[in-house]
């Protein structure tokens, strides 16, 4: 419990996450408005799929344990 992390994963555009962040605290991106689909951990196949055939026009897909 002490010292927890986030882990943030990008499949593509690498080494942008350092601009994005501070943008979407600021509200500057509206991270929620671009979410498109979630899913469980235990579906990943599902997420990965949806995201990688732009199932239902996903465009960004979360995967929560």
């Amino acid at each position: 419990m002490l010292e927890e992390i986030d882990l943030y994963g990008v499949r593509a555009n690498r080494n942008t996450m350092e601009e994005i962040i501070p943008l979407m605290t600021e509200g500057r991106i509206p991270a929620a408005k671009l979410i498109t689909h979630h899913f469980k951990l235990a579906d990943f196949g599902d997420a990965l799929r949806t995201f990688n055939e732009r199932v239902d026009g996903a465009l960004k897909v979360i995967v929560e344990p």
